[in-house]
């Protein structure tokens, strides 16, 4: 028990345990057929970034000689400089915008991505932290003017799929 004692006082201790929860209960959800909302994620990569970099420089000023802790602090602004336009960039690319709306008297959640068509996919909504983990309908809106519908079971199973551009 000494051993936990001894690393409770580290913001990298906090940091492991909240992956540890966040694993365990989106496993949890994910055997329930739900999955966190898409914010929820943001929230916690904000969380995992910041408290990385926090507890990097605790352990770094934890350090007992001055000249190790110097070249410590050098090397995380060296490595963090480097790897923050990557960060950023797999931001800009994989963020999908999140909506709740209502479709045929149904609250749902949508995400959006549109890099050069347009997809847009609806989930049952839950609560304002969890929704279905299968979509219900799929919008697909292609590049030349195609507007196709897919609509789906609570497995995720295709049920039917329309061409709304062929009426």
């Amino acid at each position: 028990m000494h051993f936990l004692e001894k690393y409770k006082k580290t913001i990298l201790f906090y940091w492991f345990l909240y992956l540890f929860i966040l694993v365990v209960s989106r496993e949890i959800l994910l055997k329930c057929n739900m999955e966190y909302r898409g914010w929820v994620y943001i929230v916690s990569w904000g969380v995992f970034i910041i408290g990385f970099i926090a507890g990097i420089i605790q352990l770094i000023l934890r350090t007992k000689k001055k000249s190790i802790k110097i070249i410590g602090i050098i090397l995380f602004i060296i490595l963090i400089m480097f790897c923050s336009p990557y960060v950023l960039l797999f931001f800009a690319v994989t963020c999908e915008e999140e909506n709740i709306v209502t479709y045929e008297n149904q609250k749902m959640v949508t995400y959006t991505q549109s890099f050069w068509d347009k997809r847009i996919n609806y989930y049952e909504y839950i609560n304002f932290l969890v929704r279905k983990r299968y979509p219900k309908l799929k919008e697909y809106y292609g590049e030349n003017g195609e507007h196709i519908l897919t609509y789906y079971n609570d497995k995720g199973e295709v049920i039917k799929e329309e061409n709304l551009d062929e009426e």
